[in-house]
């Protein structure tokens, strides 16, 4: 009940206006044309599938190549670091990462010399993120923040298989 109870009031508002009267896919089709629809829908769906399914695939990667003492000490601070400090923490470590002034935001200077090599532009002098790599941005801090979890759930599985099938 308390799943589908929230469950079906999500389809009976969307197919219903304020008044209770059945209005089909109405509000989809508003919705679906209003500025920047096609923007907004490819970000859900690429915050939907891309963002979890990197998480896990980094998350099994990372587990399985951290065997060794020096590696799982790497992975700790690194990856798992994120899981014991507060999203507030992470927040703030991305904000210094991507600080809009490339001297001091070494993500912020790689990204520039990419975008500015890939644009033709050899010297790396192009604007800062813009509205076209800021969900990068935000996307590599989610990753960054819940990868940890990943290798920590996937370490302990394969813990539990012979190593010569996880080299396998």
């Amino acid at each position: 009940a308390l799943v589908l109870w929230p469950v079906a009031r999500i389809v009976h508002a969307s197919v219903t206006d304020a008044g209770g009267r059945f209005v089909g896919a109405e509000h989809f089709r508003a919705a679906l044309s209003a500025d920047g629809a096609g923007a907004t829908l490819v970000r859900t769906v690429v915050w939907a599938l891309l963002v979890p399914t990197v998480v896990t695939g980094l998350g099994l990667v990372f587990a399985a190549g951290f065997r060794s003492d020096h590696g799982r000490r790497t992975a700790r601070w690194i990856l798992v670091g994120p899981i014991a400090l507060p999203l507030v923490v992470t927040a703030v470590a991305f904000r210094l990462l991507y600080d809009p002034d490339p001297d001091r935001g070494p993500a912020t200077a790689l990204l520039q010399g990419v975008v500015g090599w890939f644009g033709g532009d050899r010297d790396g002098t192009v604007a800062w993120l813009g509205p076209e790599l800021i969900t990068f941005a935000l996307m590599s801090a989610f990753v960054w923040a819940w990868v940890g979890l990943a290798v920590v759930v996937f370490r302990t599985a394969l813990a539990q298989v012979p190593p010569e099938l996880v080299d396998a």
